[in-house]
């Protein structure tokens, strides 16, 4: 479990802590961007709701669903920046096209996205309302894109649907996410998480948890207050005490490191099967940010 996040001792402890069955109900996963945060969040989604070894490559259908983002026991609120990780995602996967590991890489950033539209989140949400017809185009071209097997497709046709994701996910992002998270959201997903899974556990994941005005945080404390035991809560956010203390005092803390170049370099390689160009190498910062930028 976790082979996918790579130079987080965090993940060691999240493993020790499911192991030992003393995982707590709800977490906070603290650190700088480009972390892991997000991917460990997804992960112990997975790992809690397989229904084998919690390998990444687990064959059962639970961990199949949660590969592919496609898990009806998962649901994920907050926003954040997208459109760098699709770019990145789509490029790995034009240049290794006929790898299923690129394709589930691209397919995976834009369901992260997509998932943001979730029919449990829509009621009342007047932003998703207005780029329905955007919504319905990229669900059918994700739908086709994932269901195509990439040796059917001329190049051109390929480049042409890639391009195609690509300026609808800009859209949705742009048109279609709220900065902060909004107060309907907590309660529909409060409402989501108090109705039994259909696998083995649900899994909630809210991103950049402390943008949220003062009722959402104050719905979110009454779900935190009572949480439901079928349920895994996973907040993530940059700064620790970004969260308001009440939130924070509900929740067991996982702190996130900025990773050494090298196990940057290494995130690069093996999930963007790529290498680094010169003026990225010669960043002073982070060089996953610089390279995903």
């Amino acid at each position: 479990m976790f082979e996918n996040i790579i130079g987080q001792e965090a993940v060691l402890q999240l493993c020790d802590d499911i192991l030992s069955a003393r995982n707590a109900p709800s977490m906070l996963f603290f650190g700088p961007g480009e972390s892991g945060k997000g991917s460990a969040a997804l992960e112990f989604s997975r790992v809690m709701s397989c229904e084998e070894n919690a390998a990444w490559k687990c064959p059962c259908s639970s961990c199949e669903r949660h590969r592919y983002l496609l898990h009806d026991d998962l649901l994920i609120l907050g926003n954040r920046s997208f459109s760098a990780e699709i770019a990145a995602s789509g490029a790995a996967f034009i240049r290794n096209y006929n790898v299923l590991s690129a394709k589930i890489l691209f397919f995976r950033s834009l369901r992260k996205l997509q998932i943001r539209f979730s029919p449990v989140l829509a009621e009342d949400d007047t932003k998703a309302g207005k780029i329905t017809s955007v919504l319905q185009s990229f669900d059918e071209k994700l739908n086709e894109f994932w269901t195509t097997n990439p040796e059917k497709y001329d190049k051109s046709g390929l480049e042409k649907l890639y391009i195609s994701l690509i300026k609808e996910a800009l859209i949705l992002e742009k048109d279609g996410l709220n900065s902060n998270i909004p107060i309907n959201h907590i309660r529909s997903a409060s409402w989501w998480c108090r109705h039994a899974p259909n696998g083995k556990r649900k899994t909630l994941i809210i991103e950049n948890a402390d943008k949220m005005r003062e009722e959402s945080r104050a719905a979110l404390l009454k779900l935190l207050e009572e949480p439901p035991p079928s349920v895994s809560i996973v907040l993530t956010s940059q700064r620790r005490e970004a969260i308001m203390p009440t939130i924070l005092s509900r929740l067991r803390p996982y702190r996130f490191f900025k990773r050494d170049i090298e196990r940057e370099k290494e995130v690069i390689r093996l999930v963007f099967r790529d290498t680094l160009s010169e003026s990225v190498s010669d960043t002073k910062g982070s060089i996953l940010s610089a390279y995903l930028e």
